[in-house]
């Protein structure tokens, strides 16, 4: 699975339909947001009464995962928000080009190895 909670399929789309760069990626990474938090509420949901699950586990969510990732989350994305406010329209876009490619790179060689 990618996580990419549909940035990489808003953020082109928006662009395609006029918005800027910066406000196409703002606009995907909020959607993604709300997605991400339904998505937690699901397998949360599912997962709450199945047997074996590892300790300290809510449903199908590691908690201790959510621990690690979490501060690490709410440190640096400020600073993401600020790099990308800093850079211009034009390389802002191919910076997400290049990271687009990469991820279709991945995707590729998962499918076929």
């Amino acid at each position: 699975m990618v996580g990419l909670t549909g940035g990489s399929f808003t953020t082109p789309a928006l662009t395609a339909f006029g918005y800027s760069i910066h406000r196409s990626i703002a606009i995907a990474t909020a959607g993604g947001f709300f997605i991400s938090v339904i998505g937690a509420a699901g397998s949360v949901f599912n997962g709450i009464h199945v047997a074996g699950r590892p300790e300290f586990s809510l449903g199908y969510v590691d908690l201790t995962s959510v621990v690690v990732m979490a501060p690490a989350v709410l440190l640096a994305a400020p600073y993401g928000v600020r790099l990308a406010n800093r850079l211009s329209q034009d390389r802002l876009r191919r910076v997400f080009a290049v990271f687009l490619f990469i991820v279709s790179l991945d995707m590729l060689f998962d499918l076929y190895f």
